[in-house]
């Protein structure tokens, strides 16, 4: 490269720094760079960024303001301040065309007794179902792996001597061994369990 040409690039360079840093287009750390070598003594580039600072104020004393299209201006605004909406899709089980399923426990079905699923939910790792129980029938004695819970919606449910009704609620946690449950008048509990107690 000639001499000419090199202090030509050289120009380039300058003309197109100040250009940048006077548009505001350099990143904060290269700004600052300009203005080290302004400071410096570097006349050149101080020359140039004031010519191009004189050419941006005018642009923008000049230019005239625009209003943005007032959907366009609507829509942002909505989205801006829009926060997340609810869900509306809910699960549900009606009475009507219920399927109650006999219960299996450990390869045992257990006389007079059905289910209806009402949830079912592997992340967590638990269900809710509705447990019926014929006047007179009974559930046999078992353990469980996970805590149950159990609220009686109608009739009666009676062991250890204690019987409960409408109304009553239980826990039994993990582990426990419960005993025999049996019925007079017939039952129908909530309950809400793990799956490796699961009713099927």
């Amino acid at each position: 490269m000639t001499e000419r040409a090199g202090d030509m690039a050289a120009h380039d360079d300058v003309q197109t720094l100040a250009a940048l840093y006077a548009s505001g287009a350099l990143l904060p750390e290269e700004a600052a760079e300009v203005e080290a070598r302004i400071e410096a003594g570097d006349t050149a580039l101080a020359e140039a960024v004031r010519s191009f600072e004189t050419t941006v104020e005018a642009l923008v004393e000049n230019s005239p303001a625009i209003e943005p299209d007032p959907r366009i201006k609507a829509s942002l605004l909505a989205r801006i301040g829009e926060a997340p909406k609810p869900s509306t899709s809910f699960s549900s089980s009606h009475a009507e065309g219920a399927v109650w399923q006999p219960v299996v426990m450990d390869g045992v079905t257990w006389p007079g007794v059905t289910a209806r699923m009402l949830h079912l939910d592997p992340r967590r790792g638990r269900l809710t179902a509705l447990l019926r129980v014929e006047p007179g029938g009974s559930i046999p004695e078992h353990v469980h792996d996970q805590d149950e819970e159990c609220y009686v919606l109608e009739g009666d449910l009676s062991f250890d001597d204690k019987t409960y009704v409408a109304g009553d609620y239980f826990l039994a946690p993990a582990g426990t061994l419960h005993a025999e449950q049996t019925t007079k008048n017939g039952c129908v509990c909530l309950v809400s369990t793990g799956l490796a107690n699961t009713y099927t």
